[in-house]
């Protein structure tokens, strides 16, 4: 016999599974650190944890975005996509960074040096 469900019923199933002891949310996938090569065009991210590489790398091409120039609707919309993908949650991100490494001087030092973007 087979008991067919329809999607209310699907969704509450798969909900009780995901809070079921023993089953853990997926984890943040760590970021790799920067090469060699990146670490060149982004200097001031050597020596520091992969995490923090990637936030500066993230800021410095927000500001990058941020700062060009719309002089027609293709350039606008080219604007837009890299604002969304470098700028958004990067305050939310260096929030994160700087409660993780609150123990760390150094990288609580790097870290102050790069204001919100408001996104």
């Amino acid at each position: 016999m087979v008991i067919e469900i329809g999607p209310v019923a699907r969704f509450a199933a798969a909900a009780l599974l995901m809070t079921a002891p023993g089953i853990a949310p997926a984890k943040q996938r760590t970021p790799k650190p920067l090469t060699e090569a990146q670490l060149k065009a982004y200097p001031g991210a050597r020596g520091l944890p992969a995490d923090v590489q990637h936030f500066i790398v993230n800021h410095s091409d927000c500001e990058h975005w941020a700062g060009e120039e719309p002089y027609d609707a293709t350039r606008r919309r080219e604007i837009d996509r890299g604002i969304a993908a470098s700028c958004k949650g990067l305050d939310a991100s260096a929030v994160t960074l700087r409660k993780r490494y609150a123990k760390h001087p150094r990288i609580r030092a790097v870290l102050r040096n790069y204001e919100t973007v408001g996104l």
